[in-house]
């Protein structure tokens, strides 16, 4: 899981600094930051896998940067903490960009985005801390890691290279014996996954010639390929399958299953069976009942990787406004049926209901609230807003406090 973030000179971020807990809520008003701050951990995800072109195009590095802030240089640092063979690793990533303005990123000798610095640092309980990749743009060193060296906390050799241009080294990593810590990093910067869920495109984007089923392909941010995700589940993980339909019936008791016909170009058509045995049409469904579905893939996807033999580590999951079309009184037990799946991994929300708000409030320490003053974004967590609470606390629930702004 990400334990700490760093945003220095991104958007609204100058010298920004977050923990994060294993189910952690962001709050605050609106354009105070919350969704950058999701794209700043969906970018650094991406670049685990993708070239910087790929990621920003010349059109969209106008905002890329603090406005009012002239460095060129935009940094993004993570401290995680990740399972590996019985113990855990913590890893500290450092990614700094070279930022060129849209009208001077022109040819190869300008690119919009270059690495000017980036470095993996891991510790264990059994060894002091390893470089495993470090680059300055220009020249840079991997660690070979030995094998046998792993549990004793030998090193390995560090192998000089040229720094890969217009993207990280992250991305041009091969999944080798020698780099094995290295690559567990990769796959988890590379799980990163950001939703932000529209019923309408839930209710009818499966329909949409570009999108197209996928056997391995995971939900859409925005959920349009929704039923082929859930036809995948169906046939390869009955008993999960059945625990979503179960999270479903919280909302729609007269729901027995989702099923499908195939149409000849392969396009799974879903229908909605009810008890009793009627069918009825997909778009029938209701928005909430739709949201409902969504999370319940999520999460149950997200526990499905925490399986022993699925060779992936705990994923990063953030959700925006997870409430959105769910009735208030449902939230409560919902937040506790989820509660129980993938325990390992981490779940980042944002949220304006109170009454989501009031899932966390006996764990402060998980909800963190933006406020921007002067063009900058900043965080307190509400740990230090503690008295403030406890003076309140007979009379206001923290979905209210944060309503009559005592957090803004």
């Amino acid at each position: 899981m990400i334990k700490k973030l760093r945003l220095h000179n991104f958007k609204t971020f100058l010298n920004f600094e977050i923990d994060l807990t294993r189910r952690h809520l962001i709050i605050g008003k609106n354009n105070t930051g919350k969704s950058n701050l999701c794209q700043a951990v969906r970018f650094l995800g991406a670049t685990s896998l993708l070239d910087y072109d790929k990621l920003a195009s010349p059109g969209g590095l106008e905002g890329f940067r603090h406005r009012g802030f002239r460095s060129p240089v935009a940094a993004f640092e993570c401290a995680c903490v990740l399972p590996w063979e019985g113990n855990r690793l913590t890893f500290e990533y450092k990614l700094h960009l070279q930022v060129s303005s849209p009208s001077a990123a022109t040819g190869a000798a300008q690119l919009p985005l270059r690495t000017s610095l980036e470095r993996l640092d891991v510790t264990s309980a059994n060894s002091d801390k390893l470089v495993l990749l470090d680059s300055d743009g220009e020249t840079a060193q991997v660690l070979h890691e030995e094998p046998s060296g792993r549990k004793g906390g030998v090193r390995g050799e560090a192998v000089p290279s040229k720094a890969p241009v217009g993207c990280s080294m992250l991305s041009k990593l091969y999944e080798l014996d020698t780099n094995q810590m290295a690559t567990l990093f990769k796959r988890f910067l590379g799980s990163i996954a950001y939703y932000a869920f529209s019923p309408p495109l839930m209710r009818y984007g499966w329909n949409m010639p570009e999108i197209v089923p996928s056997p391995t392909g995971p939900l859409l941010p925005n959920g349009p390929n929704l039923p082929f995700v859930l036809f995948r589940l169906k046939n390869e993980d009955e008993p999960r399958y059945r625990r979503l339909m179960a999270f479903v019936s919280q909302v729609e008791p007269e729901i027995d299953s989702i099923g499908f016909w195939v149409a000849p170009d392969n396009r799974p058509i879903p229908y909605v069976i009810l008890k009793g045995g009627t069918r009825v049409s997909w778009d029938s469904l209701s928005d909430g009942t739709l949201c409902i579905l969504a999370l319940a893939a999520v999460f149950i996807f997200a526990d499905r990787t925490e399986d022993p033999l699925s060779g992936w580590v705990p994923s990063v999951t953030m959700i925006e406004e997870p409430e959105n079309s769910l009735y208030c009184g449902l939230l409560q037990s919902l937040w506790e049926d989820f509660s129980g799946l993938a325990p390992q991994s981490q779940f980042i929300f944002t949220s304006h209901s109170p009454y989501f708000i009031d899932l966390f409030d006996r764990d402060l320490s998980s909800v963190t609230s933006l406020r921007k003053d002067q063009m900058v974004t900043a965080g307190k967590p509400l740990t230090q807003y503690r008295s403030s609470i406890q003076q309140y606390r007979g009379d206001f629930s923290l979905g209210e406090l944060h309503y009559k702004e005592l957090f803004a």
